[in-house]
């Protein structure tokens, strides 16, 4: 780092400010290493921050550190009653009914947290493949459904091995010609 005799303070820095990869978090380390040699305010104009974050960043990062340790120790006291809910729950309920049994069993939490504690451990409803009927198996002890139009359907045309034709459809000898 050039003196300030030099006089290529602002030059010296254009490097550290094109990066453009360099965080907040190392801004600040790095106008706390050299704050004995510049003023703050040189410091946060030519990298283009405020002051004010600056100094109330120090001041904050304790207040910020307990916040996000609460936010974990209270992570780790929902987790448990998540799963029990999911459990009981035959694994098939996602984080809006887990949120609400936890808002009726007396808690006080955001779906969106419900949601993230499942997702970062791993709880997730499982998913109902839809089955296809099956329709080829011709011993099955089901009845049909019953006809509650009462219609009576009967043939116009009968064909000579004894299957009706459709009326929208005339009989050729390559086939049929279906009429739309």
């Amino acid at each position: 780092m050039p003196d300030r005799a030099s006089g290529d303070f602002a030059q010296s820095l254009r490097v550290f400010r094109s990066a453009g990869s360099e965080t907040m978090m190392k801004k600040r380390a790095f106008v706390t290493a050299h704050k004995a040699l510049y003023v703050v305010s040189t410091f946060c104009r030519v990298l283009q921050i405020s002051r004010g974050w600056f100094y109330g960043f120090l001041t904050s990062q304790a207040a910020r550190d307990q916040r996000q340790t609460d936010r974990k120790v209270r992570d780790m006291e929902l987790l448990p009653k998540n799963r029990t809910f999911f459990k009981a729950s035959n694994k098939c309920y996602g984080s809006e009914r887990i949120h609400e049994d936890l808002v009726a069993d007396g808690e006080t939490v955001s779906e969106r947290r419900v949601a993230r504690i499942m997702k970062q451990n791993k709880v997730c409803a499982r998913l109902n493949k839809c089955s296809k009927p099956i329709t080829k198996d011709r011993n099955h002890k089901m009845s049909p459904s019953p006809n509650l139009l009462d219609q009576n359907s009967h043939c116009l045309i009968p064909m000579p091995f004894g299957w009706p034709i459709s009326p929208m459809s005339t009989r050729t000898k390559a086939g049929f010609i279906w009429r739309v």
